[in-house]
């Protein structure tokens, strides 16, 4: 049982920094949504999905 639990401390401890930047992008979204617009947070949404969308390409080639 220790060692599972180890095991996901080292994994969530490795992935910190994408977890941080996607709970990032997250409330960004939200707040556009929220407290500007819904046009605004549909925009912010189409572009980050872009951006992601490009950033994956390139990394996997």
């Amino acid at each position: 049982m220790a060692s599972i639990i180890k095991y996901l401390g080292c994994i969530i401890f490795e992935k910190a920094q994408d977890i941080l930047i996607l709970g990032g992008i997250v409330l960004f979204i939200v707040t556009m949504f929220k407290y500007v617009s819904v046009f605004a947070g549909s925009l912010s949404l189409s572009i980050v999905l872009i951006l992601l969308g490009a950033t994956l390409s390139k990394i996997r080639s």
